[in-house]
């Protein structure tokens, strides 16, 4: 990958990576790379077609971590959708699911990701494991990234 992107992984993509798709308007798609950009160490932008797409800049107090979950999504065998929304309709069943908050949808380890959430605080609730205290819209997409959509991808 370093002879394709002459040995600056952050200035260009490699093409037969796999990609993280914004959907929606453009307002909501500048929300999502805000949110991520705001705890994720690399930097994000959006293409013309809404994939998410590295910046070339960093930020020194994000997590590392978290800059890794996304890169890892970006190498998966499938693609992964994140969008704003009060409802996902599966593209392949067609049902209808109300989000609360936020939610990761796939339908096995070789299909697409889906990660929805509302894009508003809600109030804090048991989830999983533990309790989401903090429901800002960047925790709980974050929450979805590193919490749901890593982990059942790579079945950890």
């Amino acid at each position: 990958m370093y002879a394709y992107a002459a040995n600056n992984p952050v200035r260009y993509i490699d093409p037969d990576g796999r990609k993280i798709v914004l959907e929606g308007d453009y307002k909501q798609k500048q929300d999502i790379v805000e949110w991520i950009n705001k705890y994720s160490y690399i930097q994000y932008d959006t293409s013309a077609n809404g994939e998410l797409i590295l910046s070339g800049k960093i930020n020194k107090n994000g997590s590392r971590k978290y800059s890794d979950d996304i890169q890892c999504m970006r190498e998966t065998g499938t693609d992964t959708y994140i969008s704003i929304s009060d409802i996902f309709v599966d593209p392949y069943t067609k049902k209808v699911t109300k989000i609360d908050g936020g939610e990761t949808f796939s339908n096995g380890k070789n299909e697409n990701m889906y990660i929805v959430i509302t894009g508003r605080p809600t109030e804090a609730r048991p989830s999983g494991k533990g309790f989401l205290k903090e429901t800002l819209p960047e925790r709980i997409l974050l929450h979805e990234i590193s919490g749901h959509a890593v982990p059942r991808r790579f079945n950890i």
